[in-house]
């Protein structure tokens, strides 16, 4: 089975958690689908840079293998042919 590694963020909303958490998630391509509305990178900034970036980077590299994806954006990242 195709896995896709994405790096995500979360809010543990427990008690003993009440913190951002970080992991890396494998899903399987099949059950996936990438969608980016309106992300702004026209200035760098530590979201887009260490949380978008690494997912979008992860996605455009299974795109070829049948990720299912949607890009709604204004202006900025994907203005340059990406």
């Amino acid at each position: 089975m195709t896995t896709i590694n994405i790096p995500v963020r979360y809010y543990k909303d427990f008690p003993g958690g009440y913190d951002h958490a970080y992991e890396t998630l494998p899903l399987p391509l099949a059950e996936c689908a990438l969608l980016l509305v309106d992300v702004d990178g026209t200035t760098p900034n530590p979201t887009t840079e260490n949380l978008i970036a690494p997912a979008l980077d992860a996605a455009r590299s299974k795109i070829n293998e049948g990720l299912p994806y949607t890009l709604l954006v204004g202006k900025g990242l994907f203005d340059e042919g990406h």
